[in-house]
């Protein structure tokens, strides 16, 4: 498997993590570029961002890590929790 499929890979399991969760997120593929996770916040669209992902760990789109691949829950639990209303 090559590292755009696995990076897909994982970022299908964290997909997943937040569609089970009612979230909006979505696995974005550009030509010459990493796959990347689009998440939405379903109740505030200026609440989303890119999340990516390398050979250990997500990454906020700005770079700094979330957590490991391994902990795909927790992650987006950590996602959930930056990315919710203000007073949620």
């Amino acid at each position: 498997m090559d590292a755009t499929t696995q990076i897909a890979a994982h970022l299908e399991r964290l997909r997943s993590e937040f569609t089970e969760r009612g979230w909006t997120a979505e696995i974005q593929r550009r030509p010459g570029k990493r796959p990347r996770l689009y998440v939405r916040n379903p109740h505030s669209s200026r609440m989303s961002d890119d999340i990516v992902c390398d050979d250990r760990v997500f990454r906020w789109s700005w770079g700094q890590p979330i957590g490991p691949l391994t902990e795909a829950p927790g992650v987006a639990e950590q996602i959930m929790y930056v990315l919710r209303e203000v007073g949620s």
